[in-house]
């Protein structure tokens, strides 16, 4: 007989999703936003002049001279010879590139980077503007092979992009942009600072920012938000078809700031970044790492704006051999990886590491007043392959992943105050610990429904483990998901196992709220109770347990609802190595129709879901639906792999 399994969705689970839908439909409304516009190839050849020390070598003695006196589209070349320090430069209103790393006016090849140092000046490195009355033509500016750094003060900025989306296109190749401090201003940006004055959507010049795979922005600081990088289009928002930032596999570490260490995003959509990278000899080749902010040590997006971080490669940026990497940042506030705050804001995650961030609360990630986190895979991502550790290097492949994270306070992983909304398919969040409760994730809201509606989290495909609800280990105390006030949550297809903690998931509903908690087609075991509840007189709180196998008797469920119920060991593949993949005669195989699960994803190695098993019967558990065709748990049970491969 074959061991294979086949596609097969009975025609009247259509008729119980309507019936008994899910508190939470947000993976049905996910929206894939697009990045517009393609990368111009570098310059070659043309008309340049150089710049140097040597009078009768070099075409100019002066960059600023250079930049306004060359005809537009000029290459500028830069002698490593003269000192380009002390002062700022500006480019207005014109197109050229320019390019550093000769070592005379005579070179014709660069080799190594050129440093443009203001040297504690008030002002940018390198400032370049149009504006709305520049209508005439696109601006292009490129900027190669440069080291920027040194400002200091209000205006201190390394890089500074003025300009109306849609006309103006900045390219960084291998560009470092280091130790520049702009202080006592709300602005912030002490790295880049990329401010929109204006939109064009006529023959539009999309992306507005590029930053390539060999460039490096570390060590800046600011008083106000992005530490390394600062995009705000805080007065015109952004179109649909302008792209502000593309991002390759650079390196984004040791900046600081009030919000956003890495990376603030202030209201600008269509932001990509594409990482990828590794840590060679401890030396990060990409990712962003080691940042640290009051808010977001990473990354914050604000005020309506958006950023989508992905592992792929796209005309020319990133790495698809590599996850995302957002590591070692941390907060003092919210938010050790990222913070997202604001209506409509968000973050999205394609095959992300968020790993050893650290925060009061949410050492991930934190969200607030209406942000919106998506944290998924790839589509077409398959298995996740372990990390590559050799000789102080560390290899990244593309997978899911919260692990390692800390919150001083609550939410280990994940932090949400007031109304937010997460969405998380085919994650690993393991080791992520809290001090005071909620090891992978902590909500609470405390103004009255009418005036802002519930938390919406919904977790599909997940393996939560290894998780502690404080600091001590082997302690069980605190808890896993700690829900306060009101939220809707949806737990489908998950295995949830090995974690330490007192209630799996304790909730807390007021009188005034609505809380709705939905475990679904899920596996779990937990040395504490599965569910400690508080919903005094006048609350609302409904909690559902449906086709779940746990190791608790259903007499000790303090829920609603458990239809569907086995205690019976599951029968993973090895736990002890944290294999949770399910053996083949494992009772959770073929467990259950889609009922009320409704799933939206294939299972975390990226099989599809509801497939019939044709191996050797599994045990037959105390409950189960007759017929049924989906296994519970991360994993859909793939016989013909079960012993043969490696599993992240």
């Amino acid at each position: 007989m074959s061991t294979s399994k086949f596609l097969f969705l009975p025609a009247h689970l259509l008729l119980m999703a309507v019936l008994f839908p899910p508190s939470v439909t947000l993976a049905q409304s996910i929206e894939m936003p697009v990045d517009h516009g393609t990368t111009p190839a570098q310059p070659a050849g043309g008309s340049f002049v150089t710049v140097g020390s040597d009078a009768a070598a070099c075409d100019f003695t002066d960059l600023q001279a250079a930049i306004d006196l060359v005809p537009s589209g000029t290459e500028i070349r830069l002698s490593s010879g003269l000192s380009h320090s002390g002062r700022s430069y500006l480019v207005n209103q014109f197109s050229l590139t320019i390019r550093g790393g000769f070592s005379s006016c005579t070179s014709p090849l660069p080799a190594g980077q050129t440093t443009i140092n203001v040297a504690g000046n008030n002002g940018a490195v390198i400032t370049v503007a149009n504006d709305v009355s520049d209508q005439a033509a696109n601006r292009t500016v490129n900027l190669e092979n440069l080291r920027l750094r040194g400002a200091e003060g209000v205006l201190g900025s390394g890089l500074v992009v003025f300009g109306v989306a849609g006309k103006l296109q900045v390219n960084l190749r291998n560009v470092e942009v280091l130790e520049n401090n702009r202080l006592n201003t709300g602005t912030g940006g002490a790295g880049i600072l990329l401010q929109t004055t204006g939109l064009s959507s006529i023959n539009s010049l999309s992306p507005m920012l590029t930053i390539d795979n060999d460039s490096i922005i570390s060590d800046n600081s600011t008083t106000g938000d992005g530490g390394g990088i600062y995009l705000n289009c805080a007065g015109q928002g952004t179109i649909g078809n302008v792209t502000i930032l593309r991002m390759g596999s650079a390196v984004v570490r040791g900046n600081s700031a009030n919000s956003g260490g890495g990376i603030a995003v202030n209201r600008c959509r269509n932001n990509f970044v594409y990482g990828g990278g590794a840590i060679e000899f401890l030396v990060p080749r990409a990712g962003f790492l080691n940042n640290s902010a009051s808010s977001g040590g990473a990354v914050a997006v604000l005020g309506g704006g958006e950023l989508v971080m992905r592992a792929v490669e796209f005309d020319g940026f990133g790495d698809a051999s590599q996850a995302v990497l957002i590591a070692t940042n941390e907060a003092s506030g919210g938010g050790g990886a990222a913070y997202v705050s604001g209506t409509d804001s968000r973050l999205l995650l394609e095959d992300a590491y968020l790993f050893d961030n650290s925060a009061k609360n949410g050492g991930g990630i934190g969200l607030a007043n209406g942000g919106r986190v998506d944290v998924l895979r790839l589509p077409g991502s398959g298995r996740c392959l372990p990390v590559e550790r050799a000789l102080l290097t560390a290899f990244y492949p593309p997978c899911s992943v919260f692990e390692g994270n800390f919150a001083s306070e609550e939410g280990g992983a994940l932090a949400i105050t007031g109304n937010a909304i997460v969405v998380m398919s085919q994650t690993f969040l393991r080791e992520n610990a809290a001090a005071n409760g909620g090891a992978v994730l902590r909500s609470t809201n405390s103004l009255p429904s009418e005036t802002q509606p519930s938390p919406q989290v919904r977790m599909e495909g997940v393996v939560i483990s290894g998780n502690r609800g404080n600091l001590i280990e082997n302690a069980a105390a605190l808890d896993v998901f700690d829900l306060r006030a009101d939220i809707g949550l949806d737990l489908i297809h998950s295995t949830v196992v090995d974690n330490q903690a007192n209630a799996l998931i304790r909730a807390s509903a007021r009188a005034d709220r609505e809380t709705r908690i939905n475990v679904f087609s899920s596996i779990l075991e937990h040395g504490n109770p599965l569910v400690e509840r508080s919903d005094p007189i006048g609350s609302d709180m409904q909690i559902r347990f449906d086709c779940v196998i746990a190791n608790k008797p259903a007499a000790e469920l303090d829920v609603d609802n458990a239809t569907v119920y086995s205690q019976i060991d599951p029968r993973f593949v090895n736990r002890s190595n944290s294999d949770y993949r399910l053996r083949e005669e494992s009772p959770a195989i073929d467990y259950c129709d889609m009922g009320l699960a409704q799933p939206q994803f294939e299972d975390i190695d990226g099989n599809p879901r509801g497939e019939l098993w044709l191996g050797a019967p599994p045990i037959t558990p105390p409950t189960q639906i007759p017929g049924g065709r989906f296994d519970l748990g991360a994993y859909e049970a793939q016989p013909d792999r079960i012993f043969s491969d490696r599993f992240q």
